[in-house]
């Protein structure tokens, strides 16, 4: 991937709804990254990062391999 380039993460998850979604960087939840999709518009080398997402419904949660 080239700097200023778009970059998107996408994540398919089933389970009882409704289903909630967190993208987290290195571990910490990325504010108001709550849908299936998370992009970022211009990517640049301090995003270089682990990224994950966690999906939860009112029985448990599963976290995602990282990105």
């Amino acid at each position: 991937m080239l700097e200023g380039q778009r970059a998107s993460f996408t994540v398919a998850a089933t389970g009882t709804e409704p289903l909630s979604y967190q993208w987290r960087r290195n571990g910490t939840a990325v504010s108001g990254a709550t849908s299936t999709l998370y992009s970022l518009a211009s990517v640049q080398t301090s995003d270089a990062a682990s990224y994950d997402v966690v999906v939860t419904n009112v029985a448990s949660s599963a976290t995602s391999q990282a990105a």
